[in-house]
């Protein structure tokens, strides 16, 4: 009698719990990109040593071809085609410009803080259509001059 109960129960609870959990989970088919694909956001730490390099290929001054960021992430860049590159944060302000732009906002600001570096944060665009960008982000973070790499994620919002 209790395993009959305890069967019924479980029917009634998990069962629907099942289901729900799978609808929220998204379709192979037809589903929208949780990313973009071929595009990798790379930054590396401010004392890279290959952060000049990167920005004179996006200057225009230094062929993406002639681009030398170590063996590791040549390999990287050369098996997965990456075409280009581009500065995530085009402009980022000084703390005196910020101080200067928001007078109210540098008064509640801290003494000691520090500010994260975000100008040595780049996107890479790949030309290989099949690689798989999560497995590059990992392998690119295996290099010491990268702080972080991730797949550029597509976020939607909806409203009402």
């Amino acid at each position: 009698m209790m395993k009959k109960i305890f069967l019924c129960w479980s029917i009634l609870f998990f069962i629907p719990a099942i289901v729900c959990a799978s609808a929220s989970m998204p379709k192979e088919e037809g589903q929208q990109r949780e990313y973009v694909q071929g595009e990798l956001i790379v930054k590396f730490h401010s004392e890279s040593i290959h952060i000049e390099q990167i920005e004179e290929v996006i200057n225009g001054t230094r062929d993406i071809a002639d681009l030398d960021m170590g063996i590791y992430l040549n390999n990287l860049a050369r098996q997965n085609e990456l075409v280009s590159i581009e500065r995530v944060f085009s402009h980022v302000m000084s703390d005196e410009e910020i101080a200067e732009k928001f007078p109210e906002r540098a008064k509640r600001r801290p003494k000691n803080a520090e500010t994260s570096d975000i100008k040595p944060t780049y996107l890479f665009k790949f030309n290989k259509a099949s690689m798989n960008l999560k497995v590059l982000a990992l392998q690119f973070m295996k290099d010491g001059n990268v702080e972080y790499a991730q797949v550029n994620q597509v976020i939607t919002i909806q409203s009402q």
